[in-house]
């Protein structure tokens, strides 16, 4: 499995944010999804494939 790995806050996210986890393996549809989150203002974490690797990516710690 494949995944990116990325967990970034979106330009209006505040500590309480909420979360989302994306997970999406076209990356044109995934980076437009991640852009749109941010600038609402979730908490994005993304990744590539679902299953364990997704699950990891949202109980891993923030690595900004």
């Amino acid at each position: 499995m494949r995944a990116t790995g990325r967990h970034r806050r979106g330009n209006q996210a505040s500590a309480d944010a909420t979360k989302v986890l994306v997970v999406e393996n076209d990356t044109f549809v995934r980076e437009m999804a991640v852009a749109g989150l941010e600038n609402a203002g979730f908490e994005v974490t993304e990744a590539a494939t679902g299953g364990p690797v997704a699950a990891d990516r949202i109980s891993a710690p923030p690595t900004a």
